[in-house]
């Protein structure tokens, strides 16, 4: 049986079956493609975070199954994807790739063009929870804080501050950014409207 004309096949690299970060990661992945009828996850495996085993899975999938996309649970694993598809030739290069974690690799992957997103900001939390309680911005009944990832893509890529790009957190504004998480800005890391780098 043929899959419809409009059909998006994802191949999906989990990171593992069994930590909190792989698990929620895959079921948000999950949840995400069951809300489009259009998409549907042809094929998913386990790579224990190993670049290598991304490769060499990616590279064996692609020769058996129709992909149009790849997500991967991390950066790293789909830069190997990326290099499974560059591998396969002319047959994959429609194929889109997406990671997590803003990693500096990735970040350049989506600068060069070669990823098409990659996920992240969650790794800023502890630093924004930090400023938000030194700011007295937590009442004595809050606990949680809740965080979004954002996908930076190849058209907010250039708004997302040099201090995240580069690594440079002891330059990194935090009460900045805890403030304007506060006020519900939805673009708070992509730097839109505040100054995100200490004096």
């Amino acid at each position: 049986m043929q899959d419809a004309p409009d059909t998006v096949n994802i191949l999906a690299i989990l990171g593992d079956d069994v930590t909190p970060a792989a698990l929620q990661r895959e079921a948000g992945m999950r949840a995400a493609a069951d809300r489009d009828p259009d998409v549907e996850i042809v094929r998913s495996f386990s790579v224990l975070w190993d670049s290598k085993a991304a490769y060499d899975r990616v590279h064996t999938a692609l020769n058996l199954i129709e992909v149009d996309g790849i997500w991967a649970a991390n950066d790293d694993i789909a830069i190997a994807a990326m290099r499974a598809v560059e591998d396969c030739g002319s047959p994959c290069q429609d194929i889109e790739i997406v990671g997590l974690n803003w990693s500096e690799a990735g970040l350049d992957a989506v600068a060069r063009g070669d990823l098409l997103s990659s996920h992240g900001g969650h790794f800023l939390a502890g630093g924004i929870a930090l400023a938000h309680i030194t700011r007295g911005a937590l009442d004595q009944q809050q606990r949680e804080l809740t965080l979004s990832l954002r996908a930076i893509t190849d058209a907010n890529i250039e708004a997302l501050p040099r201090t995240i790009r580069e690594r440079e957190w002891a330059q990194l504004n935090f009460n900045a950014l805890a403030q304007q998480m506060a006020q519900g800005t939805p673009d708070e890391l992509v730097g839109e409207g505040v100054e995100l780098t200490s004096n």
